[in-house]
């Protein structure tokens, strides 16, 4: 709070900004090591896993802002999330997948659901 009154009456709270450079075209190499791409083997589909796809995700990601990735989780994670919220919802007494995303929040909470930022 201190900080937003005294940039308010002008000062300089941060000290000197430091500008830096950066290169617009992307980081050409490996962006995981072998380690990193052994673990997330186990919970992601390997298509995901390769230097072209990660730099063909970051391309449409910096273009459109989203991406959609289809069975990006291998079968075996997709199954076991799907059981847990299934579990979850029937903890609501309905038995089924919720489309009201408004369940299990309280209006004393003070948040309001309205989906993702980029689809409003």
């Amino acid at each position: 709070l201190n900080r937003l009154k005294s940039t308010g009456r002008g000062e300089d709270t941060e000290g000197e900004f430091t500008k830096f450079s950066l290169s617009d075209e992307p980081v050409d190499g490996p962006s995981l090591s072998q380690v990193d791409q052994e673990y997330l083997a186990n919970f992601i589909n390997s298509t995901y896993l390769s230097d072209s796809a990660m730099k063909e995700i970051r391309e449409k990601f910096e273009e459109d802002s989203s991406v959609q990735l289809r069975h990006f989780l291998k079968k075996e994670w997709t199954e076991r999330i799907k059981r847990a919220t299934s579990n979850e919802d029937a903890g609501f007494g309905n038995g089924k997948p919720s489309l009201d995303y408004s369940q299990g929040s309280s209006p004393s909470s003070g948040w309001k659901v309205c989906g993702p930022a980029h689809k409003q």
